[in-house]
Parts: C-alpha cells; structure tokens; sequence
C-alpha cells in the first residue's frame, strides 16, 4: 500500500533556521526510544533505528557537506530490496531549493515505523519556516497526531500539523444546505 508524504521547499532555508531544523532532528533521533507511540508501537520494546547514508557513520543523519537531513529505517525485519541511496524509502531534506533531489521530494514510508521519525521531522521544519515548505500527506491528521506528541514533548513546545496535512473539501465533505 503506497502511504507516502510529500514536501517541496518554496524558499531556501536561512541559516537560522537550518540550524534549528538539524537541532531539532537529531533531538528527535536521539529520542526516538523514549516514547510509546499511542498507534501502539511501543518504541522502548522495538526501537526505530535509523541510518543515514555515511558508510563511515551510518548513525549521521545530518550531512553538513550536502546540507541535508537523509535517512532510512534499519529496524531489524525492514527490507526495501533496493541499493543504498536510490531507495524510495529515504527521507530528504534540504536545505536549499538548489540542492539536487535524491528522491523527489517525496517520502515513501509505507507506514513502516520511521514514519513516526519523518512526520516529526517534517512538524519542526513547517514550525521553523513555514513559508520555507509545503506538505502533502496520504495520511490524514489522525495519523499524523502520534509524531506531532513525540515531537511536542521532545523538542518541548507546542507544534500545529502542516496545514497540506488536511484533506481538501471534495463535493461529499461540503455541506450544501441547512
């Protein structure tokens, strides 16, 4: 089942709130053990464990040379079938709309247990620079409450989903009449 998010930088970073994105990601990796997921992944029972895509520091999630968030789940039991670095899996972010794309902007979780770490991820950013990215999402808000909790009580402040989270009005959702 294809279950992916989407996002597109609209404008570069600024070099403030880069550094607060890279701050607040490896915040939210260092404590991705931490919580219990309310979906009922108990992330003390099966940690999420994420590789970046340094063959010397496969732990690195932040590729300051590139400038870039990238990363996969290596869980154990999670397989994509696909070489390093061409994974439709991989999570990118960044810095600069000159940056060239790995993957399209898009990241293909298929609500594998690293969702949680790419929602989150994407929550910090939209509060950083919301004028910096829009996102889209297969999920609704409902899926995306877990992440935005984690993210809240790690990062310690109040964090609203994207607002490309929310499905848009279709004939069936307007209300027409009293």
């Amino acid at each position: 089942m294809r279950y992916a998010h989407k996002f597109k930088l609209q404008r570069d970073f600024s070099s403030d709130e880069w550094a607060g994105v890279v701050k607040d990601a490896l915040s939210l990796q260092a404590n991705l053990g931490t919580l219990s997921d309310p979906s009922g992944l108990n992330l003390m029972r099966d940690p999420v464990i994420l590789e970046g895509v340094s063959d010397e520091h496969p732990e690195r999630i932040f590729d300051s040379k590139e400038e870039r968030i990238v990363f996969i789940d290596a869980s154990p039991g999670i397989s994509y079938g696909a070489v390093k670095g061409v994974n439709f899996g991989y999570f990118v972010l960044n810095r600069s709309t000159r940056s060239p794309s790995l993957l399209g902007n898009a990241c293909n979780t298929a609500r594998k247990p690293y969702d949680i770490m790419v929602c989150a991820t994407l929550i910090a950013a939209y509060d950083r620079a919301p004028a910096a990215l829009s996102i889209t999402s297969h999920g609704e808000p409902k899926d995306w409450a877990p992440a935005q909790a984690f993210a809240e009580h790690t990062l310690g402040r109040p964090l609203k989903i994207p607002a490309g989270v929310f499905p848009a009005p279709t004939p069936r959702t307007i209300r027409r009449g009293p």
